[in-house]
């Protein structure tokens, strides 16, 4: 059962994308925004498909339902 449509985690490190990854594995969410400041962080979080979406500015995620 999906609780949110859109949920935002601010910062991709190891308890971001471990939350990322078990919204994910149970679909409480349909899409989930990685924010990070570094690009680097991102793009390992995208390549472990922890995230959908990435973004370096909180600009990003403004429309999410759950940050």
């Amino acid at each position: 059962m999906r609780l949110f449509d859109t949920v935002a985690i601010v910062g991709t490190g190891l308890i971001g994308g471990s939350v990322a990854l078990s919204l994910k594995k149970h679909g409480l969410c349909r899409t989930v925004i990685g924010y990070s400041r570094r690009a680097q962080s991102l793009t390992l979080a995208r390549a472990k498909k922890a995230v959908d979406r990435t973004c370096l500015s909180l600009e990003g995620i403004r429309d999410a339902d759950l940050v």
